[in-house]
């Protein structure tokens, strides 16, 4: 039986006056019956952009190219719980595919989760270092957040 939902803690950044503003978004990750689709929750003023739902369909076909779990039998939905979230690019891609895989293969995170510091390369199946900036921001939201 697969859980039901996972919370994973992602960073993202925003830029503020030319400065990049670190912070930690719980997202709700969840994986229901149905056809393989992804499903975001844009209520509360949250969004996702196009470049993040791109990638997110990338992390699909990834998944399905490399693990024997049930893909196309269930939907992938992503909420985050806070207000006014936008979640735009791949730096949170190896925790929301870590999430999934975990979710489809009925293993439970550790919680809570983190995870930072790569992404799935857009055209690619290699994880490839986030760039050190980033890094070094999430680092410190992170020790912050201990």
């Amino acid at each position: 039986m697969l859980p039901a939902s996972t919370q994973v803690l992602l960073f993202t950044q925003a830029d503020v006056g030319g400065h990049a503003l670190f912070r930690v978004v719980p997202v709700e990750v969840s994986v229901r019956p149905g056809q393989g689709r992804l499903w975001t929750d844009v209520s509360r003023g949250n969004a996702f952009t196009a470049a993040w739902q791109d990638h997110a369909r990338h992390l699909s076909a990834v998944g399905r190219a490399r693990y024997a779990l049930p893909w196309d039998e269930t939907d992938l939905h992503v909420s985050p719980r806070g207000r006014n979230v936008t979640l735009d690019g791949r730096s949170a891609s190896l925790p929301l595919f870590v999430a999934w895989v975990s979710l489809l293969a009925g293993l439970p995170l550790p919680s809570p989760f983190l995870g930072t510091g790569v992404a799935l390369e857009a055209h690619g199946e290699k994880l490839a270092p986030a760039p050190r900036e980033f890094l070094q921001g999430k680092l410190g939201v992170a020790q912050s957040y201990v």
